[in-house]
């Protein structure tokens, strides 16, 4: 449906992909497929794109869709040129959606913004009049997304352009007195989300328990449970207690992100005894796949091992999407992509962010000019 002048030719357009109503269908029916894995806490499951574009697609689903699902989706169907650009745009905005972001993050995020703009250019422009309808003012516009994140929260409410300084610096003196009330006034926080239907806080029960096991205590008969609420408001699923409904009306709360040894793992949980979890492990992701996509799919196998840990070392719940890719090495296999939810901290699994070659000092002789 996009406009086409008579010198062009839409059969030149080797980035679409999806025009064709057989793989369109196909594509809509593989986004459907994947809601059926994502979280509750992703607000909304993605519904079938081709069939909702237009009526009823809601805002929450087209970030899902355009910042998560689809960089593992159009891998092998988007020309590779294309799909490794793309994924440099949805790892910037996933480092710019993070509430704690460091200034190396911030510098990381513009490389990939500045890189993927100008091949941007270069791929769909082509320095050609007759595609200058491609190139809409938001293209340049997330260039500035990051100077944007450095002014914070309180630039945004900086309404008034004269005496900018002063009305910064009025600004955070308002922040510091809303922060003073609160820390005196805790009542006008808002109430913490209370603990799952069920759950009792076993804070006062833990120092009796382990007085009464001893330094060789015997191991004591495993309870399941079935949630536990992290500090970051999300409750996490056992494995077992998603047998209890159907797929299709399920959302799959079982899969976490962990910390060991200072690293980032994924696994399914089990069953908790206190404050241990025992996990189901998956693999790490493959590195190649990795360094293609600049870290936004991550793909696995679900490992035939276990693994003991602190419930304290869980940090998040990550949704995990079947797929069968045919990775870089040439193999496909049936494996898992992680899905993330947007404002929560990125991943650091494996392979060290701008470990890459994203840097300023390999930009092409165009990007120099």
């Amino acid at each position: 449906m996009i406009e086409c002048a008579g010198t062009d030719n839409k059969n030149a357009w080797d980035w679409a992909v999806l025009w064709s109503d057989d793989t369109w269908k196909a594509h809509g029916k593989a986004v459907e497929d994947a809601g059926t894995f994502l979280l509750g806490s992703f607000d909304w499951k993605s519904c079938n794109i081709a069939e909702k574009l237009n009526t009823s697609y809601k805002t929450s689903e087209f970030q899902l869709y355009t910042f998560r699902i689809t960089p593992a989706l159009l891998y092998g169907i988007l020309p590779d040129h294309y799909w490794s650009n793309y994924c440099k745009l949805v790892h910037a905005f996933h480092i710019l959606s993070q509430h704690q972001i460091t200034f190396d993050n911030l510098k990381h995020a513009y490389v990939l913004f500045c890189k993927w703009e100008l091949k941007f250019e270069q791929l769909c422009y082509w320095v050609c009049e007759d595609h200058l309808h491609f190139i809409h003012p938001c293209v340049h516009q997330v260039l500035h997304l990051v100077t944007k994140t450095m002014i914070g929260n309180i630039g945004q409410k900086i309404q008034q352009p004269s005496n900018l300084y002063a009305n910064f610096a009025w600004e955070g003196v308002c922040h510091c007195q809303v922060n003073a009330l609160l820390s005196i006034m805790l009542e006008l926080h808002n109430p913490p989300k209370p603990l799952p239907n069920g759950a009792l806080s076993d804070a006062k029960h833990i120092p009796a328990i382990h007085n009464f096991l001893g330094e060789h205590g015997p191991v004591p008969c495993i309870c399941r449970w079935a949630h536990a609420q992290l500090p970051n408001g999300q409750v996490v699923c056992s494995l077992w207690c998603k047998d209890f409904q159907p797929l299709h009306k399920l959302h799959i709360s079982c899969n976490i992100k962990f910390t060991c040894n200072g690293e980032d793992h994924v696994g399914e949980g089990t069953w908790q005894f206190m404050d241990v979890a025992i996990l189901h492990r998956y693999s790490s992701p493959d590195q190649d796949l990795l360094i293609l996509s600049s870290h936004t799919v991550l793909s696995s196998t679900l490992l035939d091992e276990f693994q003991v840990i602190n419930i304290k070392a869980i940090k998040s719940i990550v949704a995990m999407v079947p797929h069968r890719p045919s990775l870089p090495s040439g193999v496909m296999e049936h494996r898992f992509f992680i899905v993330e939810k947007l404002r929560l901290d990125t991943s650091n699994l494996g392979i060290p962010q701008g470990s890459d070659g994203d840097d300023f000092d390999d930009f092409d002789d165009a990007g120099a000019e």
